[in-house]
C-alpha cells in the first residue's frame, strides 16, 4: 500500500490537468498542437489551458499574436476567472507580443527562443511554481521562415523532455497550408481535435494532404492567371489616357474626362490588387525589403496620394506634428500601402466637408502615428472583427462608399511584420474612429542618395530605340503612340519570335515585353535577347499581369532588368527609359 501510495503522489505530480476536454491529464514535456478558425476558438481552448494551470500552482506565459493581441489575451482571462488579478499581481502569469518574443531584434532565432523558455522555467522554479506552462501562436510566422521554424519545433521538443514545460501552439487554418497541418500531426505531442489511432489514421491525413496540395497548386495557378486576365484591359486604357492629356488642352473637356477615368483605373486597380494579395498577404506570404527610411516621407506621399480624392468630396486631410527625425526600419512601398489604406477608409467614410488627421508621437524608442476622421465611427459589434477579412461596416444598396473589406486585414499584418501594431481606438464620445500605427524607431539614418538618382526623375530628352513586345494589340499601340509623342525611334512585335528578327538588326535599347504570350513566352524571349550581342547592353523589362513573387525570381533568372506589372503608369514607364539611357551612357 505504502508503494502504491507513492506511485499514486508522483503520478499526481508529474501529470497536469491540460484544461482541455479532449486531453484530460497531461505530463510534463506535453507538446499539444491546436489548429483554429476563429478568435473565439482561440479563447475557448487557451482560457481554460491557462485556467488549470494557474489553478495548479503553475508559471503560466502567454505569448500572443494574430487574432488576439497582449491586451485581448488579458481581458478573456479577466472575464474567465473573477481572482485573475490575483494571479497577476503575484507574477504568475506573464503576456508578451510575438514581436518580443521570437524577433525582437527583427530576425527570428530559434536558440535565442530556447533559450528563454528555459530561462522561464527555470526562473518560475525558483520562485516556488511547479512548473511553465506555455502557448505560441504561429500567426506571425511567414512562408520564408517555415523551414527554419520547423527546425527550431524540432528542437523544442527536444528541451521539453529535459524541463517542466507544458506548451501549446496554435496553428491559423487560414494560413495554413496542406502540408503545415500533416508536419504539426508529426511534430506534436497531442493533436487537439479528432484523435485516432494506428495506420489508418496517418494514410487518411496523407490522402487529404495529396488532395489539398493538389487544390492548392491549383488555385495558385487560378489567381496567378486571374491577376494577369484582369490586369491586361487596364494597361492599354491607362497608357491611352496619358496619350489623351498630353494632346488636348489642360482645361479642356476632354482633359477633365481623361483625369475621371484615371482616377477610376487607379482605383481599380487598388480594389484589385487588394483582392489578389489578400490570402498571400494575410497568411504571411510575403517578402518586405526593410531598409533605414524616414516615415515622415512614406506619410507624405500617402497623404498626396489620397488628398485628390478627398478634394472631391470637399473632405480636408491635414498633417501635424511629423518629426522629420524619425527613422525606422521599413519596406517603403509596404508601408505606403498601410497608409494608403488607412487615409482611403478615412476619407470613404468621413462625411462630406469632413476632416481627417495625421499625427506623430515619438518616444520610447518607437513612432506612433494616429488617423483620426469624423466620420460615423465603427459600429460596437464590429470592433473585435475590424481587422479581419471581407468584415465591413453596415453596406447600402447604393454602395456609395464601395471597399471589399480587405485593407485592414492587409494593413495590419504588413505592422506586424515590422514589429509593430495596428489598432483602433475607442471613441470617448461622438462620431469618429482612430487608428494608431506604432513602429520601432531605428538609430541607423536614413542614407543621403546619390546625386545621379535624381536624374531618374527627368524624363530624358534624347531619342531612344524601343521594342515594345506584346499580344494585345491595344496595349501594343498605346505604347507606341506614347513613346513616339516623346521623340523615340519604336518598333513592335506581337509575338517573340518576330521580336527576336527585329532586335537582331534593330538593336534595341530598351525592350518592354509581356510574359504570357503564345508559342515563346517572355522569359524565353529574354533568355533569347540576351544571348545576342547587339542587346548585351540592352535594359530589358517585363510588363506583364504576373505579379506573384515567384513570377519576379522567374523574370530575374530569364534575363530581365525590372518587373513591372500592369497596369504601368506612363511617367513610370518614361522614367524607366531615361533611367535606361543613364545605365547605357555609363556602359558605353
Amino acid at each position: 500500500m505504502h508503494d502504491d501510495q507513492s506511485l499514486s503522489n508522483a503520478l499526481q505530480q508529474t501529470l497536469r490537468k491540460s484544461g482541455i476536454d479532449a486531453i484530460g491529464h497531461a505530463g510534463w514535456e506535453t507538446h499539444f498542437c491546436h489548429f483554429y478558425e476563429t478568435r473565439q476558438d482561440l479563447i475557448d481552448m487557451l482560457v481554460p489551458y491557462f485556467e488549470a494551470g494557474l489553478r495548479d500552482n503553475e508559471s503560466c506565459l502567454w505569448v500572443a499574436s494574430g487574432p488576439i493581441g497582449v491586451e485581448e489575451a488579458e481581458t478573456a482571462l479577466v472575464e474567465a476567472l473573477p481572482d485573475f488579478k490575483d494571479y497577476l499581481t503575484r507574477g504568475q502569469i506573464t503576456f508578451k507580443p510575438a514581436s518580443d518574443w521570437y524577433y525582437p531584434s527583427g530576425t527570428f532565432r530559434a536558440d535565442h527562443v530556447l533559450a528563454e523558455w528555459v530561462r522561464h522555467e527555470r526562473e518560475s522554479r525558483a520562485h516556488g511554481f511547479e512548473g511553465l506552462r506555455v502557448t505560441g501562436d504561429t500567426f506571425w510566422l511567414e512562408r520564408t521562415r517555415w523551414h527554419k521554424f520547423a527546425d527550431y519545433e524540432a528542437h523544442l521538443n527536444r528541451t521539453l523532455g529535459q524541463y517542466r514545460i507544458i506548451c501549446v501552439c496554435s496553428y491559423c487554418m487560414d494560413r495554413c497550408t496542406a502540408s503545415d497541418v500533416l508536419y504539426a500531426t508529426r511534430i506534436s505531442s497531442h493533436l487537439h481535435g479528432e484523435r485516432a489511432s494506428g495506420s489508418s489514421c496517418k494514410a487518411r491525413v496523407d490522402a487529404r494532404t495529396r488532395d489539398l496540395e493538389v487544390l492548392l497548386k491549383e488555385r495558385d495557378e487560378f489567381l496567378s492567371m486571374l491577376s494577369h486576365e484582369l490586369r491586361n484591359p487596364l494597361a492599354p486604357i491607362e497608357s491611352a489616357i496619358e496619350v489623351i492629356r498630353r494632346s488636348v488642352p489642360e482645361q479642356s473637356p476632354a482633359a477633365a474626362a481623361s483625369n475621371i477615368v484615371k482616377r477610376q483605373v487607379r482605383n481599380l486597380l487598388v480594389i484589385l490588387n487588394d483582392l489578389l494579395e489578400a490570402d498571400r498577404t494575410v497568411r504571411g506570404m510575403f517578402s518586405i525589403d526593410p531598409v533605414p527610411v524616414e516615415l515622415s516621407a512614406i506619410i507624405d506621399e500617402a497623404v498626396d496620394a489620397m488628398r485628390p480624392a478627398a478634394a472631391q468630396n470637399g473632405q480636408t486631410v491635414t498633417i501635424d506634428g511629423l518629426d522629420r527625425s524619425a527613422t525606422i526600419a521599413g519596406d517603403h512601398v509596404r508601408l505606403n500601402q498601410v497608409f494608403v489604406n488607412l487615409l482611403n477608409n478615412a476619407t470613404t467614410y468621413a462625411p462630406p466637408h469632413g476632416h481627417t488627421d495625421v499625427s506623430m508621437v515619438v518616444g520610447d524608442g518607437e513612432v506612433r502615428v494616429c488617423l483620426s476622421d469624423d466620420g460615423p465611427g465603427v459600429a460596437e459589434p464590429l470592433r473585435d472583427r475590424v481587422f479581419s477579412l471581407f468584415v465591413q461596416g453596415p453596406r447600402e444598396l447604393d454602395r456609395s462608399q464601395g471597399g471589399c473589406g480587405i485593407g485592414l486585414a492587409v494593413s495590419r499584418q504588413i505592422v506586424e511584420r515590422h514589429g509593430g501594431s495596428l489598432t483602433l481606438e475607442r471613441a470617448r464620445s461622438g462620431r469618429w474612429s482612430r487608428f494608431v500605427v506604432t513602429l520601432p524607431c531605428t538609430p541607423h539614418p536614413v542614407p543621403a542618395q546619390p546625386a545621379a538618382d535624381h536624374k531618374l526623375a527627368r524624363p530624358t530628352t534624347l531619342s531612344r530605340r524601343i521594342l515594345i513586345v506584346d499580344d494585345e494589340p491595344d496595349i501594343v499601340s498605346a505604347l507606341l503612340t506614347l513613346f513616339q509623342m516623346e521623340g523615340h525611334e519604336v518598333r513592335t512585335a506581337f509575338d517573340g519570335e518576330t521580336a527576336l528578327e527585329i532586335a537582331k538588326t534593330f538593336a534595341p535599347q530598351v525592350v518592354f515585353a509581356d510574359i504570357g504570350m503564345p508559342r515563346m513566352d517572355g522569359y524565353e524571349l529574354a533568355r533569347r535577347l540576351r544571348a545576342l550581342p547587339a542587346n548585351a547592353k540592352a535594359t530589358i523589362v517585363a510588363v506583364t499581369g504576373y505579379g506573384t513573387e515567384s513570377d519576379r525570381e522567374r523574370s530575374e533568372q530569364a534575363g530581365f532588368d525590372l518587373h513591372l506589372v500592369k497596369p504601368v503608369t506612363p511617367p513610370a514607364l518614361l522614367e524607366v527609359v531615361s533611367a535606361a539611357g543613364d545605365e547605357l551612357a555609363n556602359k558605353s
